[in-house]
């Protein structure tokens, strides 16, 4: 049933989503002429208080509470203020369509929502369930557990997000995000995205208005209140500390997580040759590598880089030709040919190799065999183990570090992990 918190007008210290609510339920209310009370926005733009205090006083005086002459043993409201439990306010329940009184508020936040049917909460459990398969079973529970305590609290029921559950790592590529294949933690079923399922909400002139699941037509402030709300409600599980990333939830503390380091680890525990990895900057991530050939290591690209077999960013020649002869005045019996996978390749049999040597077949078959680690790693991806940024200290962005680099296409309407 719809509810008053505190007093609304007048010098009461007004609480944002007890205004919101008033105005709204202005917004709804006709008077004789078939106007609103309040034509503002109540969500958006509540304007200024003089003008939603005198849609107040409108309400007030055609309802009769504001008598001309004062008569004797009967006290009026006060001008402009609805109190709790007050005549005004009973008096607004009442003119509300029966359909519109079960709206109800968020603390902090200037919407009145409906709630929605319980069938909801059960077909959005039931999808989760579904795409789950791949979440680690405590994780997946507590994050049933969420949608339930969400739902019982505020009446609204969470949606699992399209791809917001355990992810290939093909997938990665298309998703808008700083992540590659391979960094996010959905590759190994400890991270969800979870939004809301078609919110309703009473927004100007008293009209419903549905929202999308990440909620935008609330405006920033109300939007960010009522994914806090169910972060607060999250036992067991973060929200990521990630700018603009409302959707993540994961079974991580993100701060000191270093998700690409655990990647690292997962390629060198069982990647197919055992190459050595060390991540330099962040956004996106670089890294460089030894190829496995257990020397120096070298420049090779992004993630993406990487998984795409991008032609621009790779390692150099001057790096691989300086990479092949160092192994080899290790071991003299090195051959480039087995280990690039190419008969004949065209590379000397024996001593250093120059830069000049090194032709376009070297470098792409350099490609593959990195991108081997990659798909090594996410064929055993249920061996991924956390790894913590040194002293909780992450990398510095890379945005001033790399050279400029050809802008990428960002798929998606939301930003992910």
């Amino acid at each position: 049933m719809i509810s008053l918190g505190d007093s609304v007008g007048g010098n009461t210290g007004t609480s944002p989503h007890d205004q919101a609510l008033v105005l709204a339920m202005l917004s709804v209310i006709r008077n004789k002429a078939g106007m609103p009370y309040y034509s503002g926005d109540p969500v958006l733009k509540p304007g200024p208080k003089d003008h939603w205090q005198l849609a107040i006083e409108t309400f007030q005086r055609d309802a009769g509470l504001l008598p001309t002459k004062p008569e004797p043993g009967r006290l009026s409201e006060p001008r402009g203020v609805v109190t709790k439990g007050g005549a005004t306010w009973n008096l607004m329940v009442e003119h509300m369509p029966p359909d519109f009184r079960e709206v109800r508020m968020l603390e902090g936040a200037r919407v009145a929502y409906f709630p929605m049917p319980r069938w909801k909460l059960d077909k959005n459990l039931n999808l989760f369930r579904v795409a789950s398969r791949n979440l680690f079973g405590h994780f997946a529970e507590n994050v049933v557990r969420l949608f339930r305590d969400f739902y019982d609290k505020t009446g609204i029921s969470l949606k699992l997000e399209e791809d917001g559950s355990w992810r290939p790592f093909e997938l990665q590529r298309y998703m808008n995000s700083d992540s590659g294949p391979g960094e996010t933690i959905h590759h190994y079923g400890y991270a969800v995205d979870l939004g809301f399922d078609e919110l309703q909400f009473l927004g100007k002139h008293g009209l419903k208005i549905t929202a999308d699941s990440g909620l935008a037509a609330l405006g920033s402030q109300n939007k960010e209140k009522f994914f806090q709300a169910r972060n607060q409600l999250a036992r067991e599980l973060h929200a990521t500390t990630k700018s603009g990333d409302l959707y993540h939830l994961q079974a991580y503390d993100d701060d000191p997580l270093d998700s690409v380091s655990s990647f690292m680890k997962l390629m060198e525990t069982i990647g197919p040759r055992k190459m050595r990895w060390t991540p330099r900057f962040r956004k996106p991530t670089d890294y460089l590598c030894d190829l496995g050939l257990g020397g120096e290591k070298y420049y090779v690209g992004t993630a993406l880089d990487i998984w795409t077999r991008d032609r621009a960013y790779r390692i150099s020649k001057e790096d691989l030709a300086r990479a092949l002869s160092e192994r080899r005045k290790k071991e003299p019996s090195f051959s480039a040919d087995a280990f690039l996978g190419i008969k004949g390749s065209g590379l000397p049999a024996s001593g250093e190799i120059a830069p000049a040597q090194i032709k376009e077949t070297h470098l792409v078959a350099v490609q593959a065999l990195l991108k081997e680690e990659f798909l090594g790693a996410e064929a055993k991806w249920a061996r991924w183990e956390p790894v913590n940024y040194p002293d909780g200290k992450r990398r510095i962005d890379n945005t001033r570090k790399l050279p400029r680099r050809p802008s990428r296409p960002k798929f998606g309407p939301r930003l992910v992990r």
